[in-house]
């Protein structure tokens, strides 16, 4: 996304962004919206990926398959022949490993 990175204030909380994406494709928002989500999405999976990188390394192997999953999304970024369902796709691919990231941290703490 070239869009610049939301600023704290702005960043909705990340039980509130993962619901929004994950809703059923026929509520799917308008592309700017995924745009939005997308970015948010990005920021709280990096603020994660950074919590679970602090952990001991015995503690990390819990999130092998979820930092696997995030570096393929990242790096391959929205893939698909429609642009606004590719988009969606990925915003929802985020949220699922975004939501398995900060639940596993939650269960850390």
């Amino acid at each position: 996304m070239n869009a610049q990175p939301p600023t704290t204030a702005a960043l909705a909380d990340v039980d509130t962004v993962i619901a929004q994406a994950l809703v059923p494709y026929g509520r799917m928002p308008a592309p700017v919206d995924v745009a939005v989500l997308t970015d948010h999405l990005i920021t709280h999976g990096q603020q994660a990926i950074a919590r679970v990188q602090a952990l001991d390394e015995a503690d990390r192997a819990t999130f092998t398959n979820s930092l696997r999953d995030w570096e393929y999304l990242t790096a391959a970024g929205p893939t698909g022949t429609t642009a606004s369902v590719a988009n969606w796709s990925y915003a929802r691919a985020l949220a699922r490993v975004v939501r398995s990231l900060t639940a596993g941290l939650r269960a850390a703490t």
